[in-house]
């Protein structure tokens, strides 16, 4: 499909905001509520903006966000957008989603609700509200799912029935608003638990047969013995076993060689789990939680290869780290990144890392872990002037070939050679035109955008770094032979078609 240079630059600007969302900015609680609202409404003026100037983009962008993207607040708006969109091919692929799919869990759906209805002020358009009843009939299709979703999201369950004004079955109208619960249900058993001392041999029978999850279940557990303990991780999905790995560890589990084995064939599970973060491992473990050297080897294990599910780069690259003044943030978001870049970079294709100020600082390719990134910089403090050139003068002089440069820094560029200078040299020796990310962080004026129009290079530009959540998003487009590549790959989308 052709598209003018003006839709071009602008689909390609779109692409680069989806990577900078930090998760769950939608949602403004707690003591961050001011700074939550702000990002809310930003990412909601994105969306708007988005879908009015560019519909048939946003469709095909939407669906593929859906299917590749890992921010659910993205995810969410998107299909909460195609809903009340005018366009009829908008609102027949999100019918198609949320009908027919079964990722979606009660909490996104009243969100989605909420989102229509509350920050939109609009009534739910008849297409959304079909499309919820028919999850929801699926949801009470299966008993046993339906138990699992109103142990977690009862209150949600609640505000979607009454919402949608859904067929309630006897089961589910017992369980999320009479109080008659099913005696084959866990909410009877927890109901006789909750009215006996029962023995614990008693108690992981219950939260086996009814899969209680740990947060649900954690009142009952007045003795954590070896057998509940079972009974608690068998329950557990492999992310949950994860983001409770250190209170694991605490409670002796991964001391008794059974509960261990449990626990470690988990973490196998979790190193294909499409609900598991590539680096929620690396949180966990950074926490000092966790004290088992055979698990957290094995953590390390599950974000390598949750990562390489992402994608893998095929093309030479060289990471840019400003270790300047005020640049200690982009020392720490460098090693994260570096390790991201290491697991996903093909087998004998050239990666590595410089830090600059006004020297540079060959690092190699550290390895694959963020431990040995940490241990390469440990001895490496930020300070002095900033020349972003210095890297590409080392690459040349070394005869080193990249397609792909990723630089992190201010863009403070004050100190010769200067990285509009140093990148035409490169090119006129090498023979090469590299494409650059400029992850863009706070700091001095940014004179390396000027630059890189200048050149008239291929870039793109990032604002700040994002999370745990949205790094892997970078390497969705590290992994990409261009960005152009990938809006012609989004383009070329077929969204689904309700059936007449």
């Amino acid at each position: 499909m052709s598209m003018t240079q003006a839709e071009k630059d602008y689909r390609l600007q779109c692409l680069n905001s989806l990577l900078v969302t930090p998760h769950r900015n939608r949602e403004g609680t707690g003591k961050d509520d001011a700074a939550r609202q702000v990002a809310r409404a930003e990412l909601n003026r994105f969306h708007d903006e988005l879908l009015e100037k560019d519909p048939i983009f946003y469709g095909k962008l939407g669906y593929w966000y859906l299917q590749n993207g890992r921010l659910r607040d993205h995810q969410e708006t998107f299909i909460a957008n195609m809903f009340i969109s005018p366009m009829g091919e908008h609102r027949d692929a999100a019918y198609m989603v949320l009908s027919e799919g079964e990722n979606f869990a009660p909490y996104q759906v009243e969100r989605l609700l909420r989102f229509v209805r509350d920050t939109k002020h609009k009534r739910l358009p008849r297409c959304m509200r079909t499309a919820t009843l028919k999850w929801f009939d699926r949801l009470q299709e299966n008993p046993k799912r339906f138990d699992g979703a109103a142990l977690q999201a009862r209150k949600q369950l609640q505000y979607i029935a009454r919402t949608t004004h859904a067929r309630m079955l006897d089961r589910a109208n017992g369980i999320l608003f009479t109080g008659e619960y099913p005696e084959d249900s866990p909410f009877a058993a927890m109901r006789d638990l909750s009215r006996n001392d029962c023995e614990p041999q008693v108690i992981a029978e219950a939260l086996i047969k009814h899969s209680i999850p740990l947060r649900i279940c954690a009142p009952f557990m007045k003795k954590l013995t070896p057998t509940v303990m079972l009974a608690v991780i068998n329950n557990m999905s492999p992310a949950e076993v994860i983001n409770n790995m250190g209170w694991l560890q605490e409670r002796g589990v991964l001391d008794n060689a059974s509960l261990k084995s449990l626990v470690q064939a988990k973490l196998k599970e979790a190193e294909t789990s499409k609900r598991v973060a590539g680096l929620k491992t690396r949180t966990a473990v950074s926490t000092g939680r966790i004290k088992d050297v055979d698990i957290l080897k094995q953590m390390e294990t599950v974000g390598n290869k949750q990562i390489k599910r992402i994608g893998v780069i095929k093309r030479p690259t060289a990471l840019f780290v400003d270790k300047s003044g005020s640049m200690h943030s982009a020392i720490l978001l460098g090693t994260q990144i570096g390790a991201v870049v290491a697991q996903a970079i093909e087998q004998d294709v050239f990666f590595g890392a410089y830090m600059f100020d006004t020297g540079v600082y060959d690092l190699g390719n550290p390895g694959q872990n963020l431990s040995d990134w940490e241990q390469a910089v440990k001895n490496i403090h930020a300070g002095g002037g900033t020349s972003i050139g210095g890297p590409l003068v080392k690459l040349m002089r070394d005869n080193k070939l990249v397609e792909q440069i990723i630089v992190i820094t201010d863009g403070g560029d004050n100190t010769p050679p200067r990285f509009e200078t140093a990148y035409a040299a490169y090119k006129e020796n090498m023979k090469v035109e590299p494409m650059v990310t400029f992850i863009h962080l706070p700091g001095e004026p940014d004179r390396l955008s000027g630059e890189l129009q200048n050149l008239g290079c291929e870039f793109r530009k990032i604002e700040g770094g994002g999370d745990q959540y949205s790094l892997p998003e970078i390497l969705t487009l590290l992994s990409r032979p261009s960005m152009f590549d990938l809006v012609m790959e989004i383009m070329d989308i077929q969204l689904p078609k309700r059936a007449a």
